[in-house]
């Protein structure tokens, strides 16, 4: 491991800084986009509200508005309006789902980079010890897998990467010119944080208070407050007044509700118990004189407190549990109290169903207790291994394997996608309508319970007894269009 950790530190000293992180972003780029194209067309609500708000800002709007995919609450408006140029130039749904997927891969793609960075300030020297940060980061399910549906969900995990960057970059400048635009660029990214996805309330209180945090607590200057605050508070308004008129609300707050111990335990679980151990961490981490590891034991504590250890959050205490342990090692007390902790949230909310991973999660803390206790040599690097190996097979697991919507793609190429077309109704079959929506962005698809609810004119959609689905024309004008285009 040693001869492997010195050529990686060679191989960064031949590269350097710009040149290592060119390699990990294209790294991280090409297995994004690999994993592209296994997806046709969207298939989740929130990608259905997506593309909704992206037909809005492209000027398709009277097709989402008339078709009520065009949600009001809670709707990710800001991200609809970031793949607002692909729906608009893209003509070819499933070329342009794509194009919004390598969107998504391009934002998952800078987190490695970000992490690199974070770690670099955080204290890890090495240059193996930060690439394996990255990697750790990369292979997440909320950045590799959940970022390959056009949901919020990218930018739920790149933004809290990107504002706790911004600000141990402003922990470290002394140049007044510098932090003052740094400043006002986390400002207009936290105020419009909510907009993504309005459970990122969490965020913008976590960051907050991690500012305060930074400057009362540990003494450290970051922000200008005389540029920060006011900037923020702005772009906050400007964001609430955005979102009224878009969507009628004057303050969207997403409500993050739930069993706060089921979702430890879940949380556990899905992290393999490293989550838990990054927690146990945090609180000695508060015990030391390390400012940037004391902030970053704070931000990640407190954000996935309000965010209940939802995926987006929890991998910040996981990227902490490997910083800690680079820096200070794992003993024995540390391990014993994580296995305690672990212990208390299965026994507190208990679930058969998931003895299996639970299971899983013990014979992992159990493999802690042994290299911590025999190891001598190279003890650090077993520990970061196996736990790296760990979360590489928790993320693979993870990745998407999408099922085609064969049906929805055949349907499609018989409705008649111009504005001038009847409208398409679907009887019995609502499930296929958003599908249809966004693979036919012109015309307008509604849904009805039966034939007494259709308009005098239109095109109908219906299922058969056997399961087949069949279009047909459903009055004088109707009929005269599909002869038309037809002839």
């Amino acid at each position: 491991m040693t001869s492997l950790g010195k050529k990686l530190d060679d191989f960064y000293r031949r590269l350097g800084n710009r040149g290592l992180l060119l390699v990990l972003f294209a790294a991280a780029l090409t297995l994004n986009v690999v994993f592209v194209f296994r997806m046709s067309v969207p298939v989740l609500p929130g990608e259905f509200n997506t593309a909704a708000w992206s037909a809005y800002f492209s000027g398709f709007a009277e097709a989402f508005e008339r078709s009520g995919d065009l949600a009001s609450s809670g709707s990710p408006w800001l991200t609809g309006f970031l793949y607002t140029p692909v729906y608009y130039l893209i003509d070819n749904p499933v070329v342009r789902y794509r194009s919004m997927l390598i969107m998504n891969g391009v934002l998952a793609s800078l987190i490695p980079l970000l992490t690199f960075k974070i770690t670099a300030a955080l204290g890890l020297e090495k240059a193996w010890q930060r690439t394996l940060c990255t990697l750790v980061a990369g292979i997440s399910a909320a950045v590799f897998a959940h970022t390959k549906f056009i949901t919020a969900a990218v930018l739920c995990v790149f933004l809290p990467f990107l504002l706790f960057y911004l600000f141990i970059r402003a922990s470290n400048t002394k140049n007044r010119v510098v932090r003052f635009f740094l400043s006002l660029f986390t400002a207009a990214a936290l105020g419009f944080a909510p907009a993504a996805e309005p459970r990122l309330w969490a965020l913008v209180i976590s960051f907050i208070l991690l500012v305060f945090y930074s400057r009362y607590i540990l003494r450290v200057k970051t922000f200008s407050f005389a540029g920060f605050f006011p900037a923020f508070a702005g772009f906050t308004v400007l964001q609430i007044y955005i979102n009224e008129r878009l969507t009628g609300e004057l303050f969207a707050w997403g409500a993050i509700q739930g069993d706060y111990i089921a979702e430890l335990y879940f949380f556990a679980i899905s992290t393999r118990g490293i989550g838990v151990l990054g927690i146990c961490l945090c609180v000695s981490a508060f015990m030391r004189k390390d400012s940037p590891l004391k902030a970053f034991a704070f931000f990640a504590l407190v954000y996935n407190t309000f965010m209940l250890f939802t995926d987006s959050a929890s991998i910040f205490l996981v990227l902490f549990a490997f910083c800690y342990i680079f820096m200070h090692g794992l003993d024995f007390k540390k391990t014993m109290f994580s296995a305690i902790t672990l212990g208390i949230i299965f026994i507190l909310y208990y679930n058969a169903a998931l003895l299996a991973e639970v299971s899983a999660v013990f014979c992992i803390i159990a493999l802690l207790f042994v290299l911590v206790s025999c190891a001598e040599r190279y003890k650090r690097h077993m520990i970061t291994f196996c736990l790296s190996l760990t979360l590489l097979y928790t993320g693979l697991s993870d990745i998407p394997n999408q099922a085609e919507s064969k049906e929805a793609l055949v349907v499609s190429r018989f409705i008649y996608n111009s504005p001038d077309a009847p409208p398409t109704y679907i009887i019995n079959s609502a499930g296929l309508a958003p599908v249809l929506r966004f693979l036919n962005r012109n015309t307008v698809i509604s849904t009805a319970e039966n034939y007494s609810e259709l308009p005098e004119d239109c095109f109908v959609i219906t299922r058969t007894d056997t399961g087949e689905l069949v279009f047909s024309a459903h009055g004088e004008r109707a009929e005269a269009y599909a002869l038309s285009q037809e002839g």
